[in-house]
C-alpha cells in the first residue's frame, strides 16, 4: 500500500483528457463518488479556440512549454482560466458531499491522471481547497530496476499509471 489512510476524509481526483472521477474515502472506505465530464481537453480546446493554436502547440501550451509565434502572457491566462474552472468543479463536489453526506470536510487530495502534471495545477487546487494536495506516485513502494526503467520517464509517467498499478496490484 502506497499511501495509508490518514485520519479524516481523503478525496482521489482522477482528471484525465474528458473525465474526472471523484472518490472520497473516510478511513479507507469509499464514502462518495462522482465522474464529471471535465478533463485536460478542455486545455487543448480553449488554447484552439482563443490562441489559435494547432492542437500539437495546444498540447506544448499545457505542458507548460513555449511555442514558436505564442503571445506568452495570453497562453498563461488561457491556462489559468482553465485551471480555475476545473478547480471550480472539484470545489463544487466537494460542496455537494459535505451537503448531501452530512460528513466533515474533505482534509486532504491527491490528484492523478493528465492534469496532474500540469504545471501549478496541484498548486493552484491546493490553494482554492485550503488543503495538501499531492500528486500520487504509484510506484512510491515499488522497486524498480533502472536497468529497465529510466528513472526520469517512472516519475513523469506516475501520475498517469495510478489506475493501472492499482489494478495489477489487486488481489
Amino acid at each position: 500500500v502506497n499511501y495509508e489512510a490518514e485520519g479524516g476524509i481523503t478525496a482521489l481526483l482522477n482528471i484525465g483528457a474528458s473525465v474526472m472521477n471523484i472518490n472520497v474515502l473516510k478511513d479507507g472506505v469509499s464514502i462518495f463518488t462522482r465522474d464529471i465530464t471535465v478533463g485536460g481537453n478542455r486545455y487543448i480546446e480553449a488554447l484552439q479556440r482563443d490562441a489559435g493554436l494547432s492542437y500539437d502547440d495546444a498540447e506544448k501550451v499545457k505542458r507548460g512549454e513555449s511555442v514558436e509565434g505564442g503571445d506568452s502572457e495570453q497562453l498563461k491566462g488561457i491556462v489559468s482560466t482553465v485551471t480555475e474552472d476545473i478547480v471550480g468543479e472539484v470545489q463544487r463536489s466537494f460542496d455537494f458531499f459535505r451537503s448531501t453526506t452530512g460528513s466533515e470536510a474533505v482534509t486532504r487530495v491527491l490528484i492523478c491522471g493528465g492534469c496532474a502534471r500540469i504545471p501549478d495545477f496541484p498548486r493552484v487546487l491546493s490553494e482554492r481547497l485550503e488543503m495538501p494536495v499531492d500528486v500520487i506516485n504509484p510506484f512510491k513502494n515499488i522497486k524498480v530496476d533502472p536497468k529497465h526503467f529510466d528513472a526520469g520517464f517512472i516519475s513523469e509517467s506516475a501520475p498517469l499509471a495510478a489506475i493501472a498499478v492499482g489494478l495489477a496490484m489487486r488481489r
